[in-house]
């Protein structure tokens, strides 16, 4: 999850918004801290379930200077969207320096975010493994 990590990385640019897919335990988390420690974050990178969204500053990388993980598991179906709270994130994600990562994306419903990078995970056919497609 590391090397897949870095790859995406090494190709966003400022602004960046990836929308992360996939079932319970199939690699969103994992996928965000590997992104979180290839920008340079030393700090504890958490699933904010409850918080619905957690801010961790980047320091030294040349690109990116915030990120910002937002988790909708506790949204029913698609009401992310007009959340307020999440309207506003939206709002700041193409911000210089920030990278807004987004798990359970799929609780925005058909909501348009211009530029956004969709990543879906799921399970592989043997123990602890998970597949990750771009697209």
């Amino acid at each position: 999850m590391e090397e897949f990590a870095s790859s995406v990385l090494a190709d966003l640019k400022s602004g960046a918004v990836l929308l992360l897919y996939g079932e319970l335990g199939a690699g969103k988390t994992t996928f965000t801290k590997a992104l979180a420690a290839a920008l340079g974050i030393t700090g504890d990178v958490t699933s904010p379930t409850f918080t619905i969204f957690g801010e961790y500053t980047v320091t030294g990388h040349e690109v990116f200077t915030l990120l910002v993980h937002a988790d909708l598991y506790r949204f029913v179906d698609s009401t992310a969207s007009r959340d307020p709270m999440i309207g506003e994130m939206l709002a700041a994600a193409s911000l210089p320096g920030r990278l807004t990562v987004i798990e359970w994306a799929e609780r925005l419903g058909n909501m348009a975010i211009p530029g956004a990078i969709r990543i879906s995970f799921r399970h592989g056919a043997e123990e602890n493994t998970r597949i990750a497609e771009i697209g």
